[in-house]
């Protein structure tokens, strides 16, 4: 039976640290998996896996294994440096509250520096919870979008390469 190692996660407004404490932990023999929606570290006897409360961007994350520990630095999706983001969670009221300039002085929306929607960009948690077929349907469309990424990746570096081929052998070199 895996041992789930235990971990630490902190957050600002637009990114995410997970750290996961792995005793013994090393590159050759890790696997260590992050998809926009989940977190995967598995390290014989210890296995790490995380649906994330909300997707984070993947393009942008990363994960470094360093003695002891695998951390993990995700970005949050949809954060804008605008002062106007057009989705933010509010965690007091557990909804999705839409903040927008507005162009009447007496619309009762909030200031758009106020502390309360600097807050409320705050995930609070860290794990999804609900339905366990929602969130085994999630993570498997997270890691099929992950891996038709790096399946494409994969098609262009072979189209890449035959190209360079073709050149080479097309200039007599």
């Amino acid at each position: 039976m895996p041992l789930t190692p235990q971990y630490t996660w902190s957050e600002t407004e637009a990114s995410l640290e997970v750290t996961v404490d792995v005793p013994g932990v090393s590159r050759a023999k890790a696997d260590v998996f992050a998809t926009d929606a989940f977190l995967k570290v598995n390290y014989p006897p210890y296995l790490f896996a995380l649906d994330l409360y909300k997707e984070v961007d993947n393009s942008r994350s990363s994960a470094t294994i360093i003695p002891g520990k695998v951390v993990f630095k995700l970005f949050k999706v949809g954060f804008y440096s605008s002062p106007y983001p057009t989705r933010t969670w509010n965690q007091t009221s557990a909804c999705l509250v839409n903040f927008a300039p507005c162009d009447h002085p007496a619309a009762d929306s909030p200031l758009p520096h106020s502390k309360h929607q600097r807050e409320s960009r705050l995930w609070g948690c860290l794990a999804a919870s609900g339905d366990k077929t929602e969130l085994t349907r999630r993570r498997n469309a997270s890691i099929d979008r992950a891996y038709l990424v790096l399946e494409e990746a994969r098609k262009a570096r072979l189209a890449r390469k035959q190209q360079e081929d073709k050149w080479v052998l097309g200039n007599g070199v």
